[in-house]
């Protein structure tokens, strides 16, 4: 009984920043997010606790909405790239708003089929600071190339080829997945990991934006975090 206690405490433990998982077809390897924030206004950052969710999308009359997450570093000599299967981000899906004022005028404000980009950011980035326009407050060149990130320059501009749409009845809240492992590979390589851009395919259709639990959740089970299968 002892000797199987002590299995069972094997297959799941804490080390280095990242928690393995063994299921049996390999390590699983989850890495929790460390900053994360959302950019919409200019001149204001939304890095609240008290706020605590993440958004994407466009309300009609507002402006866009994208996110910024990052997560731990996964050691490359711990999977390395060639045995990275796929890297996945899980958030949990809370919900989609409509302003109330677009209750009673819902053509206006529509719930979409919404496909969501995500790119590999290049630039480093504040979470108490990050906005539409600037990315950090003590760095020198402090803006962005380009307002909400410059796709070339500030993030790269292929997003993941495994894209996940969030159709407009999709239940909620619960958990959807990202495809992250082209940036997962990416990092494995040696590129530096500043994270990632989350924002919806279709930005010029005004319709609802869609909520998520950020890293600052109380209960530390909802949080965002990424899960990289690595092969044995």
């Amino acid at each position: 009984m002892y000797l199987k206690g002590v299995l069972c405490l094997l297959a799941l433990y804490q080390v280095h920043g990242y928690t393995k998982i063994d299921e049996g077809r390999g390590p699983l390897y989850k890495l929790n997010a460390i900053r994360d924030t959302f950019l919409e206004r200019y001149g204001v950052s939304y890095d609240r606790p008290s706020f605590g969710q993440l958004l994407i999308g466009k309300h009609p009359q507002y402006p866009i909405k994208r996110i910024l997450i990052q997560f731990e570093t996964l050691p490359r000599h711990v999977c390395p790239v060639g045995k990275i299967e796929w890297a996945r981000i899980y958030m949990y899906f809370v919900r989609r708003h409509r302003a109330s004022w677009y209750n009673n005028q819902r053509h206006r404000a529509p719930w979409l089929d919404y496909t969501v980009h995500v790119h590999r950011v290049k630039r480093s980035w504040e979470e108490s600071y990050a906005r539409p326009r600037y990315r950090c407050r003590s760095c020198s060149h402090r803006a962005w190339y380009k307002p909400y990130l410059d796709l070339g320059r500030d993030a790269v501009n292929e997003p993941e080829c495994k894209k996940t749409t969030i159709y407009s009845y999709t239940p909620r809240p619960t958990w959807l997945a990202f495809d992250v492992t082209g940036s997962m590979k990416a990092w494995a390589e040696g590129a530096p990991n500043y994270g990632v851009l989350m924002k919806v395919s279709d930005e010029k259709t005004e319709g609802v934006d869609l909520r998520f639990w950020n890293r600052h959740n109380r209960n530390v089970n909802l949080r965002p975090h990424v899960v990289v299968q690595c092969k044995k």
